[in-house]
């Protein structure tokens, strides 16, 4: 979450361990890019699971003295996420495909489909789409039309990613860089 008000700078969500009994809020050391919405605590209470936009399933101490630790890989979006007493990882993962679809006339034409969902899309001004694809876990803006294959919005070797939006004549805006350090 995010402390209310949130301190200057901060955009994103991140892990806190909350003091219930002094209300006071500690920020945990993650640096990988926490994927907000599933996490877990550890059956001794040493240490918070987490997945990672870097991909995998995460760990950091609750303490925040061990810096964080990849534990494992997983092959879907996790939807949900526990612990056991004896220390095993309950992990609940979807694998569905994304599409985009373009409604005209009544009618559903399929324009392209990605494992790995978009956040948004923008469309441009002569009808085409540009959408975020997941390729080798870079993430990457692509130009879609129907009965076409994606092409990279722009040739660079940095991840490119959404939110994206038209903005002006021939320009489009959207994040550079990896997660947590994108930049517009």
């Amino acid at each position: 979450g995010s402390p209310i008000p949130a301190p200057a700078g901060q955009s994103r969500n991140h892990l806190y361990v909350l003091d219930l009994a002094s209300g006071h809020a500690r920020r945990l050391p993650v640096e990988s890019g926490f994927a907000a919405g599933v996490m877990a605590v550890a059956g001794d209470g040493r240490s918070v699971l987490f997945p990672s936009s870097r991909a995998g399933i995460w760990s950091v101490s609750a303490d925040g003295r061990s810096p964080e630790r990849n534990l494992f890989s997983i092959t879907g979006t996790p939807t949900g996420m526990d612990t056991g007493p004896d220390g095993s990882v309950f992990v609940d993962q979807q694998d569905r495909p994304n599409e985009l679809v373009l409604l005209r006339g009544g009618h559903a034409q399929r324009v392209a489909a990605s494992p790995a969902g978009p956040s948004s899309l923008t469309v441009l001004p002569d009808g085409r789409a540009v959408w975020e694809q997941v390729i080798a876990g870079r993430r990457r803006l692509v130009v879609i039309q129907p009965g076409k294959e994606p092409v990279p919005l722009v040739v660079t070797s940095d991840e490119t990613s959404t939110p994206a939006t038209v903005a002006g004549p021939g320009l489009v805006a959207f994040m550079v860089g990896p997660p947590g350090k994108a930049e517009i």
